[in-house]
């Protein structure tokens, strides 16, 4: 199960805090994946190493309505998949998007949400509170956890009460809104 689900909050709060970015041009975007911002100010699909601005939850056209409800004439790049459904919903930026049509994700910025998120491997007791990397920007990678660094941080792990290993709650641990310093 690929991406990343909102789960809740440390906090409590029921609706964490989300922000509308414009798409990089040419940038493949997912809902649950893990974002940055570049220096042209759009977001995109986060690397493994860098520092996360948030987790997408919705693709919005120019006057934040739902992507899935807007004329195709009102886009041009390409939008594919089930709409609200993490790993599926996509949108494939055109060339120019950040100066023509537009198109943002709605990203959760808010370091304190919980995410959902099925590791590309195991976790142990000893990784509890510890720091991860993404694999890739819908996935925590498969690794022992740091004490010191990593994008992520887990708070929980199997949730499902179900035995399986792989699964966490994770919140954003360096997080790109803060001057790149890790919260």
């Amino acid at each position: 199960m690929a991406g990343f689900y909102l789960y809740g909050h440390l906090m409590g709060i029921e609706s964490p805090a989300t922000v509308d970015i414009l798409i990089q041009n040419e940038a493949t975007i997912t809902l649950g994946d893990a974002v940055d911002i570049n220096t042209a100010g759009g977001c995109q699909p986060a690397d493994a190493g860098d520092y996360v601005f948030g987790i997408v939850v919705g693709l919005v056209g120019i006057n934040g309505t739902p992507l899935s409800t807007v004329s195709a004439s009102d886009y041009d790049g390409t939008y594919s998949g089930n709409a609200g459904q993490v790993g599926s919903e996509t949108y494939v930026a055109s060339g120019d998007n950040l100066t023509d049509k537009l198109i943002k994700a709605k990203v959760v910025c808010d370091p304190f949400a919980l995410f959902y998120n099925d590791a590309k491997g195991d976790m142990t007791y000893a990784d509890d509170y510890q720091f991860f990397d993404l694999y890739d920007e819908d996935q925590i990678a498969d690794q022992d956890g740091h004490a010191t660094s990593g994008a992520f941080q887990l708070w929980k792990r199997d949730p499902d009460d179900d035995a399986d290993a792989s699964k966490g709650l994770f919140r954003i641990a360096e997080w790109q809104g803060f001057n790149r310093t890790q919260i």
